[in-house]
């Protein structure tokens, strides 16, 4: 009775379950005991025990502060089960929020990289744009400098042929004249030459249809082709001149 009753807990004393617990302890002692006289023990009972109003009353004290205890260990638990239950929520309500802003951060990351690289490739846009426009303004510029030197090369060659010209112009004008001025002296020096000069003028300024006018020497007669309202006259005065004795 010692073993089984002494080694038992106050939860398996108070349990009315226990009894066949207990039953099976005696039983299980009483057997190893009658084992070295070659008996068997059978049929072991355990009778209710009957509790005075005192004992019981002092008994269910002691039962309902234990439920107590228990109750309020197991509050604990439920209490500590619930707020370990409400940690981990707002630990993965927080773990939640944290990747939403973390996902948020990456994407608006993402969005300034993708901006950026926009941005850059639009700057590399307008630089071509403005490098093939500088070159073409170059290229302009340079066609206008071109044709430039070009005009001012071709008014200089056409200067200098002008001035070629006129100096050339003023040389054989000057050569024309001296032919004249030598003409003029050779005449000059030589009558006969002169009125010889004369006749071949006047002869060259006829024409196979033109008629010849007689006049005294000495005298140029006046030759005028006739036409409508126009009559050959001859200078009288001259004549009568050159007739008088």
């Amino acid at each position: 009775m010692k073993v089984c009753v002494g080694n038992r807990g106050f939860d398996d004393a108070v349990i009315g379950t226990g009894r066949d617990e207990l039953r099976e302890c005696i039983d299980d002692e009483l057997n190893k005991l009658a084992e070295n006289y070659g008996l068997t023990v059978e049929n072991v009972a355990v009778p209710e025990v009957i509790l005075s109003p005192e004992v019981q009353a002092r008994l269910d004290e002691i039962v309902q502060s234990r439920l107590q205890t228990e109750k309020a260990a197991q509050d604990k638990l439920k209490a500590q089960a619930e707020a370990a239950a409400e940690q981990a929520r707002q630990e993965g309500e927080i773990r939640v929020a944290q990747s939403r802003i973390q996902e948020e951060a990456r994407q608006q990351k993402t969005l300034a990289e993708l901006e950026e690289e926009k941005i850059v490739a639009q700057r590399a846009v307008i630089e071509a744009e403005r490098a093939n426009e500088l070159a073409r303004v170059e290229a302009e510029q340079a066609i206008i400098v071109a044709e430039k030197d070009n005009a001012l090369l071709a008014a200089q060659r056409d200067l200098e042929i002008e001035s070629a010209l006129a100096l050339a112009a003023a040389e054989r004008a000057k050569a024309e004249v001296a032919v004249q001025m030598a003409l003029a002296e050779i005449l000059a020096s030589s009558p006969g030459l002169l009125q010889l000069q004369i006749a071949q003028t006047n002869a060259s300024a006829l024409s196979a249809s033109d008629k010849i006018i007689f006049t005294p020497e000495g005298t140029t007669p006046t030759v005028v082709l006739p036409g409508p309202g126009v009559t050959p006259m001859i200078d009288i005065a001259k004549e009568e001149t050159a007739v008088q004795p």
